[in-house]
């Protein structure tokens, strides 16, 4: 004789082939059989953003190498260039660089800022630059596009701790409200470890929020650059806002440097698949190390 227990097992089991057949009865009146769920479709790849952007420093410079500035758009793909800008060139505003630049397809954004910025009382300094941008728009028919800047508060000589980086923060928004009601684009030039300063990243999360248009993270090194730079991306991610991740051009000198442009574009291949983000795209820096 069976045990109770195996009977009571039995009628369970027959219990859920009963369940099965019922089921599989109800889909055959609307002309078929129950079939298991479909798998998940498949995510899309993003393909792969390789246009460019070229950060410059000296304006005579390139002026003096426009040979190489132009085979480098060419071979790197750059439709925007961070380019400082003396003064002198603002106040003349002789825009033909810039027209030049935009009948190759190429964006040309004001690169400014100084460690001292930082702290400076309403954000003088960089309400200052955009001014010169804004007087220079005045009077020329090939607008300059933004204000990209690059202050790294904890590169100044009176750097007191992290806190400086929030300051650093409020003057920023106020920077970019002023840009921003004045026609303006701003980029945020910031290192990879922004989102380590403090719990969760919640100043990058506010900069990224507040504070700009766009982040251009300074990922520098071999190793670890796309770990290094999925908090910035996962934060351009949430407001959909474009980053760039900059590498360093001194080829051929080991240590934290790449050894050729090949080994950035498969470094900047692996950032891609890793992050996965149709709004990420390469920046070199700088033209000097790069003619």
């Amino acid at each position: 004789m069976r045990s109770m227990a195996a009977m009571r097992g039995l009628a369970a089991i027959m219990s859920v082939a009963m369940a099965l057949m019922w089921l599989n009865g109800c889909a055959a009146q609307d002309g078929g059989v129950l079939a298991p769920p479909s798998p998940a479709p498949a995510r899309t790849p993003i393909p792969l953003d390789t246009r460019g952007v070229l950060y410059c420093w000296d304006f005579s410079d390139v002026m003096e190498n426009r040979g190489a500035l132009e085979r480098i758009i060419a071979e790197r793909g750059v439709t925007a260039l961070y380019m400082h800008f003396t003064g002198e060139f603002l106040e003349a505003a002789d825009d033909t660089f810039i027209g030049g630049m935009a009948d190759e397809g190429v964006e040309v954004v004001f690169l400014c800022g100084d460690p001292g910025w930082a702290l400076e009382e309403d954000a003088a300094s960089m309400r200052k630059a955009i001014d010169s941008v804004l007087l220079f728009n005045l009077k020329s028919r090939n607008p300059i596009a933004g204000v990209a800047f690059d202050v790294e508060p904890h590169a100044a000589e009176s750097y007191r701790s992290d806190r400086d980086w929030y300051v650093f923060a409020l003057n920023l928004r106020k920077a970019y409200r002023y840009a921003s009601d004045n026609g303006l684009r701003v980029v945020a030039v910031i290192p990879f470890w922004l989102d380590s300063i403090d719990e969760n990243g919640k100043l990058l999360d506010y900069i990224v929020q507040n504070c700009c248009d766009e982040i251009s993270v300074m990922n520098y090194g071999v190793g670890n650059t796309a770990a290094n730079i999925l908090g910035e991306v996962d934060a351009a991610r949430k407001y959909d806002k474009p980053v760039t991740t900059i590498y360093e051009t001194r080829f051929g000198q080991g240590g934290e440097y790449f050894a050729s442009y090949e080994a950035v574009e498969a470094d900047y291949r692996a950032i891609h698949d890793a992050a996965q983000y149709a709004r990420l795209r390469p920046a070199y820096h700088h033209f000097g190390d790069m003619k």
